[in-house]
């Protein structure tokens, strides 16, 4: 049966419709020069944070939603430390709301970090390599707070907003020369991968992290902010084993010398809630609960490890 002209019509018209949408979603991208956008973030981060950035291949997709990719990103580090890197992004992927830019407002749908490593390193007087990062900050909110003394509070802006953004198989490394008198302690934390949501949309924001260290992954769900002003962290820790081992590469940073030949086995389950205000950092209510499990010491001045049988030990602390 043959269908009617309209009919026809119409669908010839939206099958063309359909095509010049693809055409163009293949030939925008083309069209636009993308190479002078690299060297102007890279100095506007280098103005903010007074390190020089690099930044690799930007390239531009329409469909199936309208992304900006860059691969890779990298952030020096300060002039104590020249020719090392502070940061490095294996890419970095971004989805703006187009309706969100429209309304005035910076809208992104999604953010994925892909493999970042952050380098963290204080030396022997116990400065880190950011405290510059922290004093560039502090001088832009005071100059910021001089400008607008007196002066009548904005009523529009553009607003910041993510409606989600992921963080996958991060890394941090510290180097520690203040720790250990004439040694250096090192650590390598990792996977580290988050996913946050809901980030400056109004509401409270929440975020899922899992942590791996060595053999060790610990889990958490965070919610923080919320209506009203209000500034605090909900923190949960679902059931997540820490090999005991993994945690003694900590022992430094706890003040605790490692015994030569140190051997030690079983792992410590920790399950529980925190709340934590963000003016009051110091003062962190935990509730939950420890489990020890097969845990054993020994050193070289031992002949026989030392062993326990599991425990539990459920818990209420403020540190």
């Amino acid at each position: 049966m043959a269908l009617p002209r309209l009919l026809r019509w119409t669908l010839t018209a939206l099958g063309a419709l359909l095509a010049l949408i693809v055409l163009a979603a293949l030939l925008v991208p083309l069209l636009f020069d993308l190479k002078p956008i690299g060297p102007v973030i890279a100095g506007q981060i280098q103005q903010l944070t007074g390190r020089n950035a690099t930044l690799g291949r930007i390239s531009l997709r329409i469909l199936p939603v309208p992304a900006l990719s860059v691969a890779p990103v990298t952030v020096s580090e300060g002039p104590r430390y020249p020719g090392r890197d502070a940061l490095r992004i294996g890419g970095v992927s971004i989805r703006l709301r187009l309706v969100g830019l429209l309304r005035g407002r910076l809208e992104f749908g999604t953010i994925v970090i892909d493999r970042p490593t952050l380098t963290l390193i204080r030396d022997r007087q116990g400065r880190w390599n950011y405290d510059d990062l922290l004093d560039r900050a502090a001088a832009l909110r005071a100059g910021a707070g001089q400008k607008t003394t007196g002066a009548p509070a904005p009523s529009g802006g553009m607003r910041l907003s993510i409606e989600r953004a992921v963080v996958r198989d991060g890394r941090v490394l510290i180097y520690d020369d203040a720790v250990v008198a004439g040694a250096r302690t090192e650590v390598r934390i990792g996977p580290v991968d988050a996913d946050l949501e809901d980030f400056g949309l109004g509401g409270a924001s929440r975020m899922n992290l899992s942590v791996g260290l060595g053999k060790s992954l610990l889990r958490a769900a965070a919610r923080f902010g919320g209506q009203g002003g209000v500034q605090g962290l909900e923190l949960t820790v679902p059931a997540s084993r820490l090999e005991v081992a993994d945690l003694a590469t900590l022992l430094p940073w706890l003040g605790v010398a490692r015994p030569d030949g140190l051997t030690l086995g079983g792992g410590v389950t920790v399950d529980g809630k925190a709340t934590v205000p963000l003016d009051r950092v110091a003062a962190i209510p935990f509730e939950g609960s420890l489990t020890l499990d097969n845990l054993s010491y020994r050193d070289a001045t031992m002949s026989r490890p030392i062993e326990r049988t599991p425990c539990r030990t459920e818990s209420v602390n403020s540190w």
